[in-house]
């Protein structure tokens, strides 16, 4: 609720600091407009600083109560247009009450309401609609426990994908890859996970020659046709995800930026027990 309090505050306490002096410009205003208009008239317009301060509160309140907690879990995310206007028109239906309940709205004509209120009423809009309203940080309520994993060192569960994620550095045997192993819990047991990451990282030389032999395969007869020792010098493992059923295995091939070429794009496999069963181009046509 931080950036909440945060864009409540501002827009109220601007609201406070604007309302006197612009209401008293427009009220100055209007008093030496209204004798040119009608040479008979009778006007009373008078901001009550208490009133100012009861519509500023509720606003305050209304803002916070539509970034409310919902179901006990902090709202992240904020729709500022939905908020600012149900906010407005909450706080001025509450205040229109208030001002009845007091006896402060019958003896105003409509003109001696608006000029007297109306300054408050737009200065609060524009206010609602030039602060920023910043989406929370939501990091503390996505990422839960770290611990170290042997042997692949720390990794940090993630409670909206659901799986423990670090970056590691005993799978490709230069770079770090960045492994995900999926648990529904963070307190669920996953010793049998990191065993097929072992097994994994053990048989790494045979998987990856067959990703760079499909990748090779991909582009052999184009006009982008390099040879297989160029597409194992641009090509690594960068990303690594065991999926809940235990058997699936996303895989991540990254270009290597020191290496010149036009192959700047990400491939992408599917591997279910050793083979590949899909990737982000027809596997089928280089088989």
């Amino acid at each position: 609720m931080k950036q909440a309090i945060t864009y409540s505050l501002k827009v109220t306490l601007t609201t406070l600091l604007l309302c006197l002096p612009v209401t008293f410009a427009i009220m100055m205003a209007y008093l030496r407009i209204l004798p040119i208009i009608t040479s008979n008239y009778s006007v009373n317009v008078h901001l009550d600083l208490k009133d100012a301060a009861v519509f500023i509160a509720l606003t305050f309140c209304t803002l916070l109560f539509n970034m409310r907690k919902i179901n006990g879990i902090v709202q992240s995310v904020y729709n500022k247009k939905r908020i600012a206007g149900n906010a407005i028109m909450t706080s001025i239906a509450l205040f229109v009450l208030y001002l009845l309940a007091f006896g402060k709205l019958m003896p105003r004509a409509v003109d001696e309401f608006l000029i007297t209120y109306g300054p408050s009423f737009l200065i609060m809009f524009i206010c609602l609609k030039v602060f920023p309203l910043r989406d929370e940080d939501i990091h503390a309520n996505i990422h839960g426990e770290s611990k170290i994993i042997e042997p692949f060192g720390q990794l940090t569960y993630n409670r909206q994908d659901k799986a423990w994620f670090g970056e590691v550095s005993n799978i490709h045997p230069n770079n770090n890859v960045e492994l995900s192993i999926s648990a529904e819990t963070e307190n669920q047991q996953i010793d049998d996970k990191v065993e097929l990451v072992k097994k994994l990282a053990s048989d790494y030389d045979a998987i990856i020659a067959n990703l760079q032999h499909l990748i090779f395969r991909r582009f052999e007869n184009t006009n982008f046709e390099k040879s297989l020792d160029d597409i194992k010098r641009m090509y690594d493992l960068v990303a690594v995800d065991l999926k809940s059923d235990n058997k699936t295995w996303w895989l991540v091939m990254q270009p290597d930026i020191n290496v010149t070429s036009l192959y700047n794009h990400y491939q992408r496999f599917t591997m279910v027990d050793r083979e590949i069963i899909w990737a982000n181009f027809n596997i089928d046509k280089h088989t």
